[in-house]
């Protein structure tokens, strides 16, 4: 239980490293939470200081979650034999998502996850994560923003467990690991939510009919 539980704290502050932040800061001199929307996330980034800057902090949001649930769940996985690896990725994936939406770092204030969690999804059910990913580029290209794309694939992550997922005997876990992760990301864009209500939500592109 020890394992699981330094499992989770590792994650979480790997999560909680502030990457969009420290990219502002390093390569700009700036704090990104001072720009455009003031979140500290891909699509913040790209929006302030280009296509280069906000490739390199989605890579790297997105490689946090991949380390957390491979490397960090796998050591402490080791450690405790005869526990399910699994348990220790889901346990793991909640912390580092965790961690970059609520930084330590930052006053418990973070971005919006969707990266970090689709890194914990091609590392824990790659299945899910191709058909999320599929869900936000869908919605990406029908309506031009990436709230509504990220909103729309985290709701329909518990769906994509049902999906694919049925047969595993820890299905049940699976479930709850999808719907902890879909709240978190969700009430992360409660903002965007509102903005998107009151038309108000800008695109990352333009969509034509």
């Amino acid at each position: 239980m020890l394992n699981l539980f330094f499992s989770f704290l590792a994650s979480y502050l790997l999560g909680s490293i502030p990457t969009a932040y420290i990219y502002g800061r390093t390569s700009k001199g700036i704090d990104i939470r001072n720009y455009g929307s003031r979140n500290i996330g891909a699509t913040n980034t790209l929006r302030v200081l280009g296509k280069k800057a906000g490739l390199i902090v989605l890579s790297a949001d997105l490689i946090k979650g991949l380390i957390a649930v491979l490397f960090i769940a796998g050591f402490f996985y080791r450690l405790a034999p005869g526990t399910e690896l699994l348990f220790f990725k889901l346990i793991s994936g909640v912390g580092v998502v965790l961690g970059h939406t609520c930084s330590l770092f930052l006053r418990f204030r973070g971005g919006k996850g969707v990266a970090t969690t689709m890194g914990v999804l091609l590392g824990t059910l790659p299945l899910s994560a191709f058909f999320t990913f599929a869900v936000w580029l869908s919605f990406l290209f029908l309506f031009g923003y990436v709230s509504l794309a990220s909103i729309c694939a985290s709701l329909l992550l518990p769906l994509s467990i049902i999906l694919f997922y049925t047969s595993n005997p820890q299905f049940l876990g699976l479930v709850l690991f999808a719907i902890v992760i879909s709240l978190v990301v969700v009430i992360k864009h409660r903002a965007n939510i509102i903005r998107l209500i009151y038309k108000q939500e800008k695109k990352i592109f333009r969509v034509y009919a």
